[in-house]
């Protein structure tokens, strides 16, 4: 449980762990159920971590792992004493790693539920492949079943895409694209596929092509092939439909001419992927929500880098006299942003008057945090978000749960702007003084109330979201 890395917690007191692992005699797949069973009488709220060390040629030897995230693929590997890219992938878009030797191509991939992957980690000086599941609620009594699956492979020197029934590899010839298609376990009788390239700033299309390819196996590869002038010298966004009906799956990446391109640092290239929205029905299920009255102002402070300089308790502490708060500090470790305290349930946030994140992102509250503070708000409660570098677009509220509730709609990444000059802020009942760096945002969405403006921007606003009001 990677919840134990930072406390002995309570989330792991009772829980009892079962796996069952099933290799069939007709597939070199194996399978793992993983089961999670709460013997306690409390609820808990753990996260597994998920370890595997192997030699894919059967010896150390230079191993490459391919992962899919919101910054397109991301690869990593070690050669010369020197590594290339990073070992985690903290958003990912898809459920697959797949990891190689690059002398042998024998390679493993490794197929994970996407609903609940919270990151992948390659730690590749140790020959591993892991990953870090959401942490899920297990009611007393109750239990979380997951599955995945690990699957060798052969002749493999890339990975663009995976799931149970296929594989998709590319492979550059001058301007000539080449992906190659193979069935990842059994054979697959018929597999609708849609391709659509374009340039990598979206000016253009440069190809699109429907195909229906049958009769896939493990070891026959079967191409689509792309004439693209240029490529030798830039990059395009491929985005792919596998599959047909209920079934199809879609995804989309950056292909480039260049493997830098596939360990380069965020800030390098403006392209980011989707993310799918994931599908957690133990959290997103309709509850009998209500705010708990009581006396006084509570509030729960998110406490974030500089927090000071926005003086939003000197400010709650005016309005309030009585006022107390609740402080839940911004860390960052190997797991990511977190907060010292999270709340994981909408339930535990009843009792608030008022949710503060004083420059504190998304990212720091998680998937479950995430969902918790949208019910707060959409029960009745009131959310106040700070400007800051560690919130808005860094702080990923544009990926998050969180967004249809905002006022705004983040601007992207890096949304801190300098105004040309000092300007005054228009709106307000007294003397602000003058500010030159504001917090940009995209738009501001319908029905949204801007209080307060700079130079004609957005620098305060309101907007409603279920019986709730947020802040930003």
């Amino acid at each position: 449980m990677w919840r134990a890395l930072r406390d002995q917690s309570a989330d792991l007191k009772g829980l009892v762990m079962r796996k069952v692992l099933t290799l069939r005699g007709d597939s070199p797949a194996l399978r793992v159920k993983m089961t999670l069973e709460n013997t306690s009488d409390a609820p808990r709220f753990p996260g597994a971590w998920i370890q595997n060390r192997f030699y894919c040629g059967g010896e150390k030897g230079i191993q490459v792992a391919y992962r899919p995230s919101n910054l397109g693929i991301r690869m990593v590997y070690v050669e010369n004493d020197r590594r290339y890219g990073d070992e985690f992938v903290r958003r990912p878009s898809a459920g697959w790693a797949m990891t190689f030797d690059r002398d042998s191509e024998i390679g493993l991939l490794a197929l994970v539920d996407h609903n609940y992957l919270k990151m992948h980690y390659s730690c590749i000086t140790m020959y591993t492949t892991e990953w870090f599941y959401d942490r899920v609620l297990i009611q007393p009594g109750k239990s979380w079943t997951t599955e995945y699956t690990l699957v060798p492979v052969q002749n493999v020197h890339n990975c663009y895409y995976a799931d149970e029934q296929a594989i998709i590899t590319a492979a550059q010839e001058g301007d000539t694209l080449s992906l190659q298609f193979r069935a990842t376990q059994a054979p697959v009788a018929e597999l609708p596929i849609t391709v659509k390239i374009e340039k990598s700033d979206r000016s253009a299309v440069l190809a699109e092509t429907r195909a229906k390819l049958t009769n896939l196996t493990r070891n026959d590869r079967q191409a689509l092939e792309f004439p693209l002038p240029g490529l030798g010298r830039g990059a395009v966004i491929i985005s792919l439909q596998v599959g047909a009906g209920a079934g199809q799956r879609s995804t989309e990446f950056l292909y480039s001419s260049d493997e830098d391109a596939y360990y380069a640092p965020e800030s390098a290239s403006p392209y980011r992927a989707p993310l799918p929205k994931k599908i957690k029905p133990e959290l997103m299920g309709q509850r009998d929500l209500t705010l708990t009255p009581h006396e006084g102002l509570s509030v729960l402070h998110g406490v974030g880098l500089w927090y000071e300089y926005n003086r939003i308790k000197e400010l709650l502490r005016n309005l309030s006299p009585g006022v107390s708060f609740r402080d839940s500090f911004y860390t960052s470790g190997v797991l990511g942003p977190e907060l010292t305290y999270q709340p994981l349930l909408a339930e535990e946030l009843m009792g608030y008057d008022l949710i503060v994140l004083d420059n504190v992102g998304a990212n720091a509250l998680g998937d479950e945090g995430e969902i918790a503070v949208k019910q707060y708000v959409a029960t009745g409660g009131r959310l106040l978000l700070t400007g800051g570098l560690c919130t808005l677009g860094k702080g990923r509220f544009q990926e998050s749960a969180l967004q249809e509730a905002l006022p705004v709609q983040p601007d992207g990444y890096f949304d801190i702007v300098r105004l040309p000059q000092f300007a005054p802020v228009t709106g307000a009942a007294f003397d602000t003084g003058e500010v030159q760096w504001i917090q940009s945002v995209q738009a501001v969405r319908p029905g949204a109330q801007v209080l307060l403006t700079v130079t004609d921007k957005p620098l305060l606003v309101r907007g409603q979201y279920g019986k709730g009001q947020v802040l930003v």
